[in-house]
């Protein structure tokens, strides 16, 4: 009996005597971007051999070329294509046809495109849209006919 008066006290110091810790709860938010695009396909009409800097029907500056974006992160846009032909064997680069994207439908910069692909565009989370430009020149004494190319645009996280 003597020794009761110790267990009061050892539980006291059990109960008096817990530890708090601070611990960290971490997640990782993967990036995502998903875009939309309003148009599937851009037509020049009819173009003269030897011209520059042809724009598209309707032209771009209306904004009909658009695209939807929605990203949680940066990204970049890139674009290549194929040469264009009439499928008779008569060629021309690719490169005749420059690319612009914006925020707004004003455009202060282009770039001509190749058959490899290469960034036209860079953008934040908080663009909600692009405007996309195109310009087309035709070489001189280019052979008469109806030319296609496709083009391939990649809207990519950074």
């Amino acid at each position: 009996m003597k020794y009761l008066w110790l267990i009061p006290l050892a539980l006291m110091v059990i109960v008096g005597s817990a530890i708090a810790d601070d611990i960290t709860a971490s997640a990782t938010v993967e990036k995502y971007i998903s875009v939309t695009f309003n148009y599937n396909s851009v037509s020049f009409g009819t173009v003269t051999a030897g011209s520059s800097d042809n724009h598209p029907t309707p032209d771009y500056t209306t904004g009909v070329y658009n695209v939807t974006i929605d990203t949680n992160y940066a990204y970049n846009v890139n674009a290549y294509g194929t040469d264009f032909s009439d499928g008779a064997g008569h060629t021309f680069s690719i490169s005749n046809l420059k690319m612009g994207v914006n925020t707004t439908t004003d455009f202060y910069s282009f770039t001509a495109l190749s058959t490899s692909s290469q960034t036209i565009y860079s953008g934040s989370e908080t663009d909600m849209i692009n405007y996309h430009a195109f310009l087309l020149s035709v070489p001189s004494g280019q052979y008469a006919g109806s030319y296609s190319s496709t083009v391939t645009i990649d809207y990519v996280n950074q």
